[in-house]
């Protein structure tokens, strides 16, 4: 049922982003950093979303680490009765994310005791970072959104 989910989270925001020119272009006039690269992801979900409770910048108390941990959007609904949280992180980088970001955000879902991760860049993932989410048992989505092409790949 998490992969249905996911499922449909992925192609609603990606359906949302490649008919959105106006989204792409506001984007693009205000000032590209990693600050905003995160509300404009945040805003993304808290529209597409309206029902959910999404949170920009959340801190949650880790189970294992017993020390807050910063969240970029956290988004928590509940769903066919159940509650479900992801948490989204929103990295703005200058080269490709490689299996230790990959791994360090792994360590952070399970600490936090999320449901399902995505982690979310504008320049792509190295091949061993690809494969440590795919071929992992964890809930992780990779996804590349690059405002300064004008449309997310």
């Amino acid at each position: 049922m998490q992969r249905i989910i996911q499922k449909l989270l992925l192609i609603s925001f990606e359906k949302h982003l490649k008919h959105s020119k106006s989204y792409q272009e506001n984007f693009l006039e205000r000032n590209m950093n990693w600050k905003n690269y995160e509300k404009e992801v945040h805003r993304y979900f808290s529209n597409m979303y309206p029902t959910a409770t999404i949170t920009y910048d959340a801190k949650l108390i880790g189970r294992y680490s017993k020390k807050e941990r910063q969240i970029d959007v956290l988004i928590e609904d509940d769903i066919a009765g159940f509650p479900f949280k992801l948490v989204v992180d929103a990295k703005l980088f200058s080269k490709k994310i490689d299996v230790k970001a990959v791994e360090s955000f792994i360590a952070m879902l399970e600490d936090v005791e999320a449901n399902q991760g995505l982690l979310i860049t504008q320049i792509g993932y190295s091949k061993a970072a690809i494969n440590r989410a795919f071929y992992g048992p964890q809930k992780l989505e990779l996804d590349v959104l690059n405002f300064d092409r004008g449309c997310p790949r």
